[in-house]
């Protein structure tokens, strides 16, 4: 039994590392995106992006893309909504209390800010579906 917990609970740190990884890659898409929209020299990129956090990066960048794609507004909306919801789940995974229970399922407890109430976030099969969101939303922001 001691050795199943040890495999579940280090498939579950992969599972969160590999998560972690996939918005750290989405963010650098959001900044890419962003940067070829308002044709951004490389040489003020660092400068500029690293004032962003994921959530004001994501609505400067919905603004500026709606703004030079007006008859795409419902579509840039919907791919962003997505990324800012994936960022409350990143925000969630990196912040929460991870834990198992007795039968060594594994799992993150997390506090909202606003509402004060504890919740139990992730099991595996929601982190695998959290990896594939994040890469599908990559390739989303590119073609938008």
């Amino acid at each position: 039994l001691t050795l199943n917990i040890a495999d579940a609970e280090a498939e579950f740190c992969r599972l969160i590392g590999a998560f972690l990884m996939e918005v750290s890659q989405l963010e650098t898409m959001l900044q890419a995106r962003l940067a070829q929209a308002i044709e951004l020299p490389e040489e003020f990129s660092n400068i500029i992006m690293s004032a962003f956090d994921f959530a004001r990066l994501c609505a400067v960048t919905e603004a500026i893309l709606i703004t030079e794609q007006a008859e795409r507004e419902g579509e840039i909306r919907k791919i962003f909504n997505e990324c800012k919801r994936l960022n409350e789940d990143r925000v969630r995974v990196a912040h929460g209390l991870i834990t198992h229970d007795l039968d060594g399922s594994f799992a993150i407890r997390a506090v909202s800010r606003s509402s004060f109430k504890e919740a139990w976030h992730f099991g595996n099969g929601e982190l695998k579906g959290l990896i594939d969101e994040a890469q599908g939303l990559m390739k989303r922001v590119l073609l938008v």
